[in-house]
């Protein structure tokens, strides 16, 4: 093992094949693995709230006799007396307790995923902001609840078809909300799709809501986290302040942050304040807690494999990071060994204006046309014998380096494409090889990534500000990170069962796990 300084990760090495790997804590994945699929988990049947009661977690209606009927609330709810503590509790009779509004619901949800900003919602539908943002996290839970239903047959075994799935990453700036900072912070989501039916089985967001910095800091203070490598840690997969804002931390984020802007690497220094970096690093959220974008990733995958384990076989098109790799490596260990899972990288030139796209397809069109002149066949076929005769001519390659290939048939939406077989094996024939290379695309959750900026005005792309620190700041982008969680949730829901295609089906239809298109109301009331 080596490495670890800082807030660095340590790495090893095997023996084997001389790899080197950062270490990761198995625990932390597996918490983050249980935060990700919590909406999965059936919701609990009411029964006395008190924790440290003997009747927690005993239903009233599995257990009633110990209980007892108490009255109404003015609601209109049944309340019920614990008969050991004798805490009251209600049950609500309706699908929408405390709310004076409901008849806006299915209103403001077609609002929200149809990028009208949030104070426009407001006086289309009517009501305040604060009413706004409790209805944002209702309608939220009711979504999550809708997919919980539809997706636990999934966890059940549910027969799929073979699968093409596409996983790539987006990043959400939040606007800062005091002046004293005017830092952004900025959250990474993770998702993953099925090209074939573009059916989107996660959305993620490295943040976790239930937390709160303050008791997470003393807690670590007094296990003594910060002087243990990160991967032994007790927190783990969560940011800390003092690794936050660590110097070597501030580098790396300011120097990408350069670099993405354009400034030459050889300009830059070391000078932790150098006005060639900017002033535009990120901040951690004020409430909740920033999850390490690799523990995300890795319990992402690690939940998309138990979704998707009623499929036959799963090939795993991935955008370049290195995170995804070594995370889908190890949520589907068991399935590339036996055969039944395959993993590409792609790699993609997103640097190509609009006519350099068209030339370069058209260019393909040209060489696969004489392709199939020269050999006789039809062009339709010429794609895919192309490959084969290459895959023959080249052979088993071992190093996992040197499999890139590119795409013989590229399209407008993915110019100058290669893909890396990173779980190739000489057992696999050359025709099976070909036919992989050619299904490879990110288009599936590149699609979805698409929607959520054009129908979600919270989550546009930012302008850089006037300003030569490189700030940004968008009028229509959120102060709070449980918005973002929420929107992408209800967002995902609704693209999944609500929104249909040019084939009047729904990516849930597609995929075999529902029978119609679900109108709003319907996912609201649980239909």
């Amino acid at each position: 093992m080596t490495g670890g300084a800082g807030a660095l990760m340590p790495t090893a090495t095997c023996g084997l094949c001389k790899e080197s790997f950062p270490l990761k804590s198995n625990l932390a994945v597996a918490e983050e693995l249980a935060r990700l699929s919590a909406y999965l988990e059936p919701s609990q049947e009411p029964g006395c709230p008190d924790p440290e009661c003997a009747q927690w977690g005993k239903a009233v209606s599995t257990h009633p006799r110990l209980y007892q009927g108490f009255g109404n609330t003015s609601a209109g709810s049944r309340r019920f007396r614990c008969k050991r503590c004798a805490r009251l509790f209600s049950i609500p009779t309706s699908n929408t307790p405390r709310q004076k509004r409901p008849d806006v619901n299915a209103l403001v949800y077609r609002l929200l995923v149809n990028k009208m900003p949030m104070r426009r919602i407001c006086e289309t539908a009517g009501i305040g902001p604060q009413t706004l943002y409790a209805k944002l996290e209702f309608i939220a839970e009711r979504a999550r609840a809708f997919s919980r239903e539809q997706e636990s047959q999934l966890l059940q075994g549910k027969a799929l078809p073979p699968l093409l799935l596409s996983t790539d990453r987006q990043d959400y700036l939040l606007n800062w909300g005091t002046s004293a900072d005017r830092r952004n912070t900025r959250l990474h989501g993770v998702g993953t799709a099925d090209n074939r039916s573009s059916y989107v089985f996660g959305m993620h967001l490295d943040y976790d809501s239930r937390l709160d910095p303050g008791d997470i800091e003393l807690a670590a203070l007094e296990c003594d986290d910060y002087s243990i490598l990160p991967p032994f840690r007790t927190f783990a997969r969560l940011w800390l302040k003092r690794d936050w804002n660590s110097q070597q931390m501030i580098q790396r984020r300011r120097y990408g942050a350069a670099k993405k802007r354009g400034v030459a690497v050889a300009e830059l220094d070391e000078e932790i304040q150098s006005p060639k970096w900017g002033g535009d690093d990120t901040k951690l959220p004020g409430r909740g807690m920033k999850v390490r974008d690799d523990y995300s990733i890795f319990g992402h995958l690690h939940l998309i494999a138990q979704l998707t384990a009623g499929s036959p076989h799963v090939a795993l098109y991935m955008d370049l990071d290195p995170g995804l790799r070594a995370a889908a490596h190890t949520a589907f260990r068991e399935r590339i060994v036996d055969g039944r899972a395959d993993t590409f990288q792609v790699r993609i030139n997103t640097d190509m204006t609009i006519d350099m796209k068209s030339l370069a397809v058209a260019q393909a069109k040209q060489r696969m046309a004489r392709f199939a002149k020269e050999r006789g066949i039809e062009p339709k076929a010429a794609s895919r014998c192309f490959l084969e005769e290459h895959l023959s001519r080249r052979g088993f390659v071992e190093r996992w380096q040197d499999r890139w290939m590119d795409h013989p048939s590229p399209d407008q939406g993915e110019p100058e494409k290669s893909l890396l077989h990173l779980t190739d094996r000489p057992d696999l024939t050359n025709a099976r090889r070909a036919d992989l290379h050619l299904w490879g695309s990110l288009h599936g959750i590149d699609r979805f990534f698409m929607v959520l900026r054009r129908r979600q005005s919270l989550l546009e792309r930012p302008i850089s500000s006037a300003s030569a620190s490189g700030r940004t700041f968008m009028g229509n982008n959120p102060y709070r990170p449980w918005v973002v969680e929420a929107v992408l949730d209800l967002l995902r829901v609704s693209y999944n069962f609500h929104h249909a295609g040019q084939d009047k089906k729904t990516p849930a239809q597609r995929l075999g796990l529902a029978d119609r298109a679900y109108a709003l109301e319907d996912i609201l009331a649980g239909a």
